[in-house]
Parts: structure tokens; sequence; C-alpha cells
């Protein structure tokens, strides 16, 4: 009966995902690193099976659900970018909208773990 309503709140435009964060010092990428794994567990339900200083995966035993990953890697001038994906399995309309919002949030989530932290003017990692 509602079966219209529910395909027409499935398909409305996820939102743009914010850019990938960013981070300019070491003290400001740990934070967000740890803040990263944190992220990444709250938005698949799921304990991290892989935990290194430049990779997280998330643990997906039933082959079901959110399957995340974050990779944290150099860029320009000194700086690392934390990149996260997430899959869904099984790749259902409402999985992927799941994914979608999940990947605005991590970000989000992580880039307000960077702004707590002041790196002095000229810092290198």
């Amino acid at each position: 009966m509602y079966g219209w309503l529910i395909t027409a709140a499935l398909q409305a435009a996820a939102p743009t995902p914010a850019p990938s964060p960013t981070c300019t010092c070491a003290r400001q990428c740990d934070a967000m690193w740890v803040e990263a794994a944190t992220s990444l567990e709250r938005y698949t339900g799921t304990r991290l099976e892989v935990i290194s200083s430049f990779r997280l995966e998330s643990h997906l035993p039933r082959m079901e659900g959110l399957y995340g990953s974050v990779e944290r890697r150099p860029i320009e001038n000194g700086r690392d970018e934390i990149n996260v994906a997430f899959m869904a399995l099984p790749d259902t309309q409402e999985l992927q909208m799941r994914a979608e919002r999940s990947v605005q949030a991590f970000n989000e989530s992580v880039t307000a773990a960077g702004k707590r932290i002041q790196c002095p003017a000229s810092s290198a990692k």
C-alpha cells in the first residue's frame, strides 16, 4: 500500500559527499586517524579487521550489510588525505543510499576531529 512512498523516499537524492578529509601535521593526522577508525566501526556496525597506519577495513561476517575501507595517503605539501569507501552487500538501493550517507557522515566526522587540533604554521609531519 505504501510501496510508492518508500520507493520515493529511497530515490531521494543523496547528499553530495563532503570532500575527503586532509591533515597537515602529525598530531592532527593521528587524531583524524583515530576518528576514522571509530567512524568506520560506527557506520558499518562491525569491528575492524585490518588496522594499520595507512589502511583500515571493517569485518563483514555474513557478507551482508556495509563493508568499509579507509586509506590514508600522502598528497602535496606534506599533507595526508583520508579516503573512505563503503560497499553495500547485497547491492540494494536501500543499502547503497545508506553507504552514500555514511561517506558524508564519515567525512564530516573525521574533518571535525581535525579541526579540534591546531597545527603550527610551519608544521610538517
